[in-house]
């Protein structure tokens, strides 16, 4: 049986491929974005809630995600 951190680096890799297809990026460009943004971190630690949706679901928590992030750097300038 895998162990969590087993499973967590696993569904990071499912994710990541997931948002490169969705953006049209290659692998080493959609990872230095999530890595940039903190969002490998976010998937990483949310594992628990996001591997039980869906694609549709990652997306589109990765896209709030995103734009929380624009909006903190705007809040910022």
């Amino acid at each position: 049986m895998k162990g969590i951190e087993q499973k967590r680096l696993e569904y990071f890799a499912f994710a990541l491929e997931v948002f490169k297809e969705h953006k049209g990026l290659s692998g080493k460009e959609a990872y230095r974005l999530l890595r940039e943004t903190g969002a490998d971190s976010y998937i990483y630690d949310l594992y628990e809630l996001l591997h039980v949706h869906g694609n549709k679901y990652l997306i589109d928590e990765l896209e709030s995600y995103f734009l929380s992030c624009t909006e903190s750097v705007a809040e910022v300038k």
